[in-house]
């Protein structure tokens, strides 16, 4: 038989609100609104994949959500002790090209144990030397997996996930999804990948029209 899968165990989300997120009344784009009229609330718990044809705006409601993008019209409330994590493709810009995978991640999780950071590294698809390597020699799909240890490795209670799997082989996919299954904070997810929707997603959110 092929031998099992890593695993990574997300840290345990932090106590907070029962409402987690929400958007009131709001509209989002950056110069014309995509949408109109959102009204929409994250709860403790949820797990809210966005799903819309390409250009619908599933990005432009994520980062509304996590208040990178400042709202067109209405209002964006937080709820109380919310640790908000998040990947979108742009993350990995963000990343040290001179830090390696390993420093990237004891930058983050100052006390986490060496080994357990090198088992993030290698579940995700860095194992050994790929780990000690500069950032900016790494190809974009690896760059995408430092980018993804970091948030797993912090504690969050939501987490917004733009195509998190878009860079993985099949074998890191099932990694990721059964670690965020059988994580029990709230989640709002776009992704392509149908596998990926199915497994974690509870309930669904329109994104041509707001609706859940």
């Amino acid at each position: 038989p092929p031998p099992p899968l890593p695993r990574i165990v997300l840290p345990e989300p932090p106590a907070s609100a029962q409402r987690m997120l929400r958007l009131l009344d709001a509209s989002v784009g950056y110069d014309e609104p995509l949408l109109t009229g959102l009204d929409f609330e994250l709860l403790r718990g949820m797990r809210v994949a966005v799903l819309g044809a390409n250009g619908s705006g599933k990005s432009t409601i994520l980062k509304s959500l996590a208040g990178t993008l400042p709202l067109l019209d209405g209002r964006r409330l937080p709820g109380d002790r919310v640790r908000l994590g998040m990947f979108h493709q742009e993350v990995m810009e963000d990343l040290e090209p001179d830090q390696t995978p390993m420093e990237a991640l004891v930058t983050v999780a100052p006390t986490m144990v060496q080994s357990r950071v090198r088992a993030i590294l290698g579940a995700l698809g860095l194992p050994g030397d790929a780990g000690l390597r500069p950032i900016g020699d790494l190809s974009g799909g690896e760059r995408a997996r430092v980018a993804l240890a970091r948030l797993v490795a912090r504690p969050h209670n939501v987490l917004l996930l733009d195509e998190p799997t878009n860079h993985l082989d099949a074998e890191t996919v099932e990694v990721l999804v059964r670690a965020l299954k059988a994580w029990t904070g709230a989640m709002l997810l776009v992704s392509h990948d149908r596998y990926v929707v199915e497994q974690l997603a509870t309930h669904v959110l329109d994104a041509h029209t707001g609706e859940l």
